[in-house]
């Protein structure tokens, strides 16, 4: 969802969104968890994240029910292009790698556009998947150049 709450195909790279998905638990679990990765259409591994990443989420006991995960993007974080979302759901036992339950492999496209961002006053598109605004400090260091 864009950063009106708007289903979009196309988002603004500028602004934050968000990752709704909705699913429902036939029984009740503890240490169950749902998540998403980001990919670009090409296959390069964006990010991965994960309801259970929250540590009271994880360990809670979800009973039988319908139930919505959200999680928010922050804005100022994406280079322009294309993109794929997969989602899972899994549980982890300790001591063992995690049981996955379902993993829906690149469920959904989206672009992402970046039509006033970082660098985009730039001849050329900044190279990279990630294109964040980041704290830059210029300080003359006494020398002067003639």
């Amino acid at each position: 969802m864009d950063h009106e709450g708007k289903i979009s195909a196309t988002l603004d790279a500028r602004q934050p969104f968000r990752v709704e998905i909705d699913y429902e638990i036939f029984r009740e679990m503890s240490f169950a968890w749902l998540g998403f990765a980001l990919s670009t259409l090409t296959g390069v591994d964006v990010l991965a994240a994960a309801d259970g990443d929250a540590d009271h989420y994880v360990t809670a006991l979800r009973l039988p029910g319908r139930y919505t995960s959200v999680c928010q993007i922050p804005g100022g974080l994406f280079n322009a292009g294309k993109y794929a979302l997969s989602a899972y759901a899994a549980k982890t036992v300790a001591g063992a790698d995690p049981e996955i339950f379902v993993f829906l492999d690149y469920v959904l496209a989206f672009e992402i556009e970046h039509p006033a961002g970082v660098g985009s006053h730039m001849p050329t598109q900044r190279l990279g998947i990630l294109s964040p605004k980041l704290h830059w400090e210029v300080k003359p260091n006494g020398v002067a150049v003639s």
